[in-house]
């Protein structure tokens, strides 16, 4: 379970949101026929369910990542960022709040978090070859000093973006 998808659940925990967390594995050979089908047409992790239904696979057991029951229609949120400004949303007033209630802080948290593409970082875990690994360094080194750049560019008042402010950025 990796960083990014790791966002969604974040965001419940700061949200004090209960949630019965069910681990599916997506992993090269592992992923269930089932859960592109069934629960994310898209077949990535996270998922968040809020709804009461619960999908149900043989003996009864739950089916889905991230499973809440709290509205009567079962409507999945599916991507990290999603959830997490979904939780947001959903659960005002609850826990901390994950984003600024500027608008203009509010585009700069959604601004940096578009522009994180985890896409280089990722082949570069996945690349067999010396050359494409080199290529793929080269990329990530790059990502990484213009999102450090972005991120320093706004958080010069404290450790977080938003200096003192916490947020999903």
């Amino acid at each position: 379970f990796g960083a990014f998808p790791r966002a969604g659940l974040f965001a419940l925990k700061e949200r004090a949101v209960d949630v019965d967390y069910v681990h599916i594995d997506l992993g090269k050979g592992k992923k269930p026929e089932w859960y592109g089908e069934k629960v994310n047409p898209s077949a990535t992790v996270p998922c968040l369910f809020d709804g009461s239904k619960r999908l149900r696979r043989g003996r009864g057991r739950t089916m889905g990542l991230l499973l809440t029951s709290l509205c009567p229609a079962e409507r999945p949120v599916f991507e990290s960022l999603n959830v997490a400004e979904f939780v947001h949303d959903r659960f005002p007033g609850q826990g901390n709040d994950l984003m600024p209630s500027d608008a203009h802080e509010r585009a700069a948290v959604r601004q940096f978090m578009s522009s994180i593409d985890v896409k280089p970082l990722y082949g570069l875990l996945m690349a067999q070859s010396p050359e494409k690994q080199a290529e793929l360094k080269t990329a990530v080194s790059a990502w990484a000093k213009a999102t450090a750049k972005a991120f320093t560019a706004y958080s010069k008042d404290g450790p977080f973006f938003l200096g003192d402010t916490f947020s999903l950025a």
